[in-house]
């Protein structure tokens, strides 16, 4: 799934105190569903020059939303 912003706009995630800018047109990927452990998803962004900023997991550990930042 993926979005586009239809303005100029900047988005605050106030959980991780990180506010992100986007072009009007400019798109962004919102999800892939894949099943990982939560060490899997830190390791795949550090091999990819990620660094895992913040993770929610739910309390049952049925999904968890991960925050990467290129480093």
């Amino acid at each position: 799934m993926h979005l586009v912003s239809r303005a100029a706009q900047a988005v605050t995630i106030v959980a991780s105190d990180i506010s992100v800018g986007f072009a009007r047109g400019e798109h962004i990927w919102t999800e892939s569903s894949y099943k990982y452990e939560p060490h899997q998803i830190e390791r795949m962004g550090v091999e990819t020059g990620f660094a895992l900023r913040d993770q929610w997991i739910d309390s049952a550990a049925r999904f968890a939303l991960s925050l990467l930042t290129a480093v």
